[in-house]
């Protein structure tokens, strides 16, 4: 009886640490996404909805609100009234915080610096032209 409750009492002191040890996540997180693509501005006078796909890699210690993200896209329109198209490769490097939640949904606020390689072409009586461009921005959002 004495070794049956000294094993309860050593599960009983044990089981606060496996269950703690369980809630840590792993520090690396992948996403992939894909979806329609808006032109905006300028560009939806020229521009179809076009569509975009891409990934993410997160890092974030455990029990930080705080951690950084990496993102590659590739985005893709056609041309409206003329044979052409516009591609679009970005590249994120984002500083995330994510807000303290008592649901299972993560909210968060990311931004930071983006690079974007554009290449359009359009094809105007049998003549190809084509056009590329690299820019630098930033980027603020959340999610």
């Amino acid at each position: 009886m004495k070794i049956r409750t000294a094993v309860f009492l050593a599960l009983v002191t044990l089981a606060p640490f496996g269950t703690t040890r369980a809630q840590i996540s792993n520090p690396l997180k992948v996403t992939l996404f894909g979806g329609a693509a808006l032109p905006v501005g300028d560009s939806q006078d020229d521009l179809k909805t076009g569509y975009t796909v891409g990934g993410a890699l997160d890092f974030r210690a455990p029990l930080t609100p705080i951690g950084i993200r990496g993102e590659l896209t590739y985005s893709g329109f056609d041309a409206k009234g003329v044979s052409g198209d516009l591609k679009d490769v970005g590249v994120n490097a984002n500083l995330v915080y994510w807000l303290q939640n008592p649901t299972p949904a993560k909210p968060y606020i990311a931004g930071g610096p983006s690079w974007s390689h554009q290449t359009g072409s359009v094809s105007v009586s049998g003549q190809d032209i084509s056009s590329s461009d690299n820019s630098w921005g930033f980027n603020l959002g959340g999610g």
